[in-house]
């Protein structure tokens, strides 16, 4: 952790947990981190079950799984949960560990991006949705105004004194 965390900071912005829980109260204090990496062993329960709590909590968190161990189960586990980015094993060099944290807030940034995107379509579509239903009002006003002044042209037309007018468009009015 202290050398993983030394090796980090010059180039990234490092937090540091002890255990799974500490790591869980660090991110809630800080409403989330952008990447996590965690070691499979740990106190307080694996890096994958961090990982997998991370992911219900910060959907858009990237997690970056590290262990001694080939594991062909966890391997599997942590690709076929989706909650785990890249899976290195130790000891990492520096730039696996980078390539995979670049990587990471690569995915990161279009995640936040399309989020983004997605909020000002929706925002989009419920203004043009408003704009539809009040053109709508609209256009059934003016159609029955123009129904009403054809109702009127049509007994204008069969008018045949100057008080059968007056009260067609008195009536109309």
């Amino acid at each position: 952790r202290t050398a993983i965390a030394s090796m980090l900071a010059p180039r990234y912005e490092v937090v540091v947990a002890r255990s799974a829980s500490e790591a869980l109260d660090v991110l809630r204090a800080r409403g989330g981190l952008p990447i996590v990496v965690s070691d499979q062993h740990m106190p307080g329960g694996t890096g994958l079950e961090l990982l997998e709590r991370v992911h219900v909590e910060w959907p858009e968190t990237i997690g970056i799984l590290l262990t001694g161990e080939v594991d062909e189960t966890l391997a599997k586990r942590a690709v076929d949960g989706g909650h785990v980015f890249r899976l290195l094993t130790k000891p990492s060099s520096f730039e696996a560990l980078s390539g995979a944290i670049e990587a990471g807030l690569a995915r990161y940034d279009d995640s936040e991006r399309t989020a983004f995107e997605t909020e000002r379509l929706r925002f989009e579509h419920d203004a043009l949705r408003g704009l539809t239903s009040l053109l709508e009002e609209r256009v059934e006003l003016q159609a029955h105004a123009l129904l009403q002044l054809n109702a009127l042209a049509i007994g204008l037309n069969d008018a045949r004194s100057l008080g059968d007018i007056a009260r067609l468009v008195a009536r109309s009015v």
